[in-house]
């Protein structure tokens, strides 16, 4: 009901109409719209990185101005030349002065140191402190680093906890070598250490926290700051590093991360850093996804608004429909008497005066039927009726006639009450049906008297079970089966003793009658004959007398029950002929006394 629904076929028809449409234009706009804000929002962050770029480069470039200005002092470099100092105490407080205007000339060095290559000596200043110390084979490797470094300047992290998450920044220091100039003589190392409070500044100005990551890098790929501590994969590190200097994009999907990174690299005079920005792909495309909800919410509440129209307009024409449909389902279960209202004035409304037109017009022909079929079955009924009775009346006579000549008187008696019984069963055509009970005890009487009449050459026995007593059956139904066994199946030849059973069960909701004898049978081809008269209902071939008992009984069965009974002829074991008759039990009070 649900598939063939007009209704429902008509809503589905909208809806795909409506749906399918809306459902390309917003997958469309998606995807423009997602491609077209990619593109905008990587140019801008692109333009930013760039920017960000030229914020650190500019700081660093500060810084490494701060470095070059020992060269700016003269004095400072020629004493640095003298081979022989005064003493230890003038070459410290020199030293130290010139430290500590490097040392307050940005607000975020926190330490200034220099190597005098010379002296082996290592003088330190800071805002707490000054002090100075030997040089040891282990420093003196570490300075060496700025001499295979590009402009002899590099620049390393300083050791900190490892991370555990959440942004961090680390110290650095930038690590240069005093030559005496022109020349490439070596005079002394020099370094500043510098806190990341500036670097961190310009980082949180270039990424949106929770939603992007973020690092600054030295050229060796060690993190100067990190929005997430620990983030960086090694693998994205070493490919940036790998490619040439400049900026650009990348799509990376490796592990947790799925998205596009954004690069920049500084010149390599500040230190070639490496600004690296992460941007999930759901974070890229959220405001395409904003504006898609946006879309698909707007046309939800069109699609609503078209299935209301759809349901208030299918119910108009439907509604009147089902009436009708309901009413000819009544009729299809036998219910004729069924109203249709006025369904309107359209052509629905012409189409239900129309039916309830036909249903009067057929409850009129159908009456005028039934009362024909019942008068049909009445006359039918006694004419096969009649059709046994006179040659069963004939042999009864002759057997009482017989009889009375012997004067048995008692046997007489019983004989002709049996006769009297049968003759008031056949000729009560009043009813159609009796309960096989007394249906049974019709076809004994009738069998008594043709045991009257054959004496010890014929015995019968009925089986029939008790249960099934007070079921109702069609009139007349053993007695017609039983008499064609008299009139052609009995075989009394050779001394052979005549024998006919009659036995009555229940099998499932069915009522099944079995009449055996052991009589003469029939011949396959017979058999086949049979059937065809009765299902043909044309009598034998000319000259030859019609089986009327059995006719009567396969015809009086398709009058009651049509397709829900049967009659089935075969040769029995015994080789005589089985009748078997199988019918629906309806409205019986089995089990009661009868």
């Amino acid at each position: 009901m649900i598939r063939t629904s007009l209704r429902n076929k008509f809503i589905i028809l909208l809806l795909l109409i409506s749906v399918l449409p809306f459902a390309a234009s917003v997958l469309f706009t998606y995807l423009y719209t997602r491609d077209s804000l990619k593109d905008q929002f990587l140019q801008e962050n692109v333009n930013l990185m760039s920017l960000g770029g030229v914020h650190l480069e500019s700081y660093m470039d500060e810084l490494m101005d701060i470095t070059l200005s020992f060269y700016s002092d003269p004095a400072f470099i020629n004493y640095l030349r003298t081979a022989d100092r005064a003493n230890d105490y003038e070459t410290f407080w020199t030293v130290r002065d010139e430290l500590t205007q490097v040392l307050y000339a940005n607000e975020n060095i926190q330490r200034v140191s220099i190597a005098l290559v010379k002296d082996k000596r290592n003088i330190f200043v800071s805002k707490s402190r000054v002090s100075f110390s030997a040089i040891t084979d282990e420093q003196m490797a570490d300075y060496a680093k700025v001499d295979h470094s590009p402009n002899h300047v590099y620049i390393e992290t300083m050791p900190g906890p490892d991370p555990k998450g959440g942004a961090s920044s680390t110290s650095f220091t930038i690590l240069r070598s005093l030559t005496d100039a022109p020349s490439t003589n070596l005079l002394a190392y020099f370094s500043i250490q510098v806190a990341p409070a500036r670097v961190k500044s310009i980082a949180e100005k270039l990424y949106m926290p929770g939603q992007e990551l973020f690092s600054i890098l030295t050229s060796e790929g060690v993190p100067i700051y990190s929005s997430d501590a620990g983030y960086e994969d090694p693998g994205l590190v070493e490919r940036i590093r790998g490619l040439k200097p400049g900026s650009g994009t990348l799509e990376w999907n490796r592990g947790d991360f799925h998205g596009i990174v954004l690069y920049e690299r500084i010149a390599k005079t500040d230190g070639g850093w490496i600004l690296m920005k992460s941007i999930p792909y759901e974070n890229l495309y959220r405001q395409g996804f904003r504006i898609t909800k946006i879309n698909i919410a707007i046309g939800l509440v069109g699609i609503v608004l078209a299935m209301v129209a759809a349901l208030l307009v299918s119910l108009r024409i439907t509604s009147p429909l089902r009436i009708l449909l309901d009413n000819i389902r009544r009729i299809e279960k036998g219910k004729m008497q069924v109203g249709v209202e006025s369904l309107g004035h359209d052509e629905i409304g012409v189409l239900g005066e129309s039916f309830r037109q036909m249903i009067g017009r057929l409850n009129h022909l159908i009456d005028r039927e039934y009362k024909l079929e019942i008068e049909n079955k009445a006359n039918q009924l006694k004419v096969l009726q009649s059709q046994i009775n006179p040659h069963f009346l004939h042999n009864a006579l002759q057997s009482i006639g017989a009889l009375a000549l012997k004067n048995h008187g008692a046997q007489v008696y019983a004989l002709v009450t049996n006769l009297s019984k049968i003759m008031r069963y056949g000729m009560n055509t009043d009813e159609d049906k009796v309960t096989l009970i007394r249906e049974v005890g019709n076809a004994e009487a009738f069998l008594l008297l043709h045991k009257e009449r054959f004496d010890d050459e014929f015995e019968y026995e009925i089986d029939v079970d008790a249960a099934i007593l007070n079921v109702p059956v069609p009139k007349m139904l053993l007695q017609p089966i039983i008499e064609n066994y008299f009139k052609h199946g009995m075989d009394l030849s050779g001394g052979k003793t005549g024998t006919l059973r009659v036995e009555g069960r229940r099998e499932g909701g069915d009522l099944v009658l079995v009449v055996t004898d052991n009589g003469r049978g029939m011949k396959p081809e017979r058999l086949q004959e049979l059937y065809g008269q009765l299902r043909e209902d044309r009598r034998g071939r000319q000259g030859e007398e019609p089986n009327i008992g059995l006719r009567s009984v396969y015809f009086r069965l398709r009058l009651y029950y049509g397709a829900g009974a049967s009659l089935n002829l075969a040769n029995s074991e015994s080789g005589g002929l089985q009748v078997t008759i199988r019918l629906p039990i309806e409205n019986a009070a089995e089990g009661e006394a009868p």
